[in-house]
C-alpha cells in the first residue's frame, strides 16, 4: 500500500456527508480542554486503488518523550486471529462440487462504529486551518479492527444460529458463506 500525507486537498470537501457523519467540526480552536491532533493521510487500496482517509494514530514516530495514541492502546487487548483461506478451501471441498459461494463486504466498516464520547478529544486532526474530531472509528487506530471484529463475530453468529446458514466465515468486514444447494444460497444472498 502507498501512504501519502496531505495538508490541503479536495478529498474532504468532496463528500460533505462523510464529514457530517464521521467528524465533529470544523472548529477554529478545540472545544476540549485536553485534546490530541494526529496527521491525516491517504492509503490507496492494493487492488481497487481507492483512496482511504487515515488518521495516523501511530504519530509521532520514534520520539522518545511522546507516546502516540496507538502506543497507549494495549496490543494484547487488540490481538486477533484471522480466518484463513485454508479454512474456506476445506469447507468448499467438504461441501462438494455443487457448493454455492457468496462473498459479502460491509462497506466503510470502521466508520459504522462510534468512538466512546470521552475519547473523541484524542481523535483530532488539523485540516485547512480547522480542527476536526472523529466520532466514528478511523482507519489507523490500533483498536479499530478488534472492535469491528466483535460486530462481525456477532453477525456471523446470527447468520449461523438464527438464519441457519450452513457455513459462514468472516475476515473483518468480508464474509463468505458456503451452501449445498442453490435454494439455500439464494436465501443467503438476500
Amino acid at each position: 500500500m502507498m501512504w501519502q500525507r496531505f495538508k490541503r486537498t479536495p478529498i474532504l470537501t468532496a463528500d460533505q456527508r462523510e464529514i457530517c457523519f464521521n467528524y465533529n467540526g470544523p472548529f477554529n480552536s478545540s472545544p476540549f480542554p485536553i485534546f490530541r491532533l494526529s496527521p491525516l493521510g491517504l492509503v490507496f487500496g492494493k487492488y481497487s486503488g481507492k483512496p482511504r482517509l487515515i488518521l495516523d494514530l501511530s504519530w509521532p514516530h520514534d520520539e522518545n518523550n511522546t507516546s502516540s495514541i496507538n502506543d497507549l492502546i494495549d496490543k494484547d487487548e487488540c490481538s486477533m486471529t484471522y480466518s484463513t483461506i485454508d479454512q474456506a478451501i476445506h469447507t468448499v471441498l467438504k461441501t462438494g462440487p455443487k457448493a454455492f459461494l457468496c462473498k459479502c463486504d460491509i462497506a466503510s466498516a470502521f466508520k459504522l462504529l462510534p468512538i466512546r464520547p470521552s475519547l473523541v478529544p484524542f481523535y483530532g486532526c488539523h485540516w485547512n486551518d480547522q480542527l476536526y474530531f472523529f466520532v466514528r472509528h478511523p482507519f489507523g487506530g490500533r483498536s479499530s479492527p478488534r472492535i469491528f471484529d466483535c460486530l462481525s463475530q456477532a453477525l456471523e453468529w446470527i447468520l449461523l444460529n438464527k438464519y441457519h446458514v450452513q457455513y459462514c466465515q468472516h475476515l473483518l468486514d468480508d464474509f463468505l458463506t458456503v451452501d449445498c444447494s442453490e435454494q439455500e444460497s439464494l436465501r443467503t444472498t438476500l
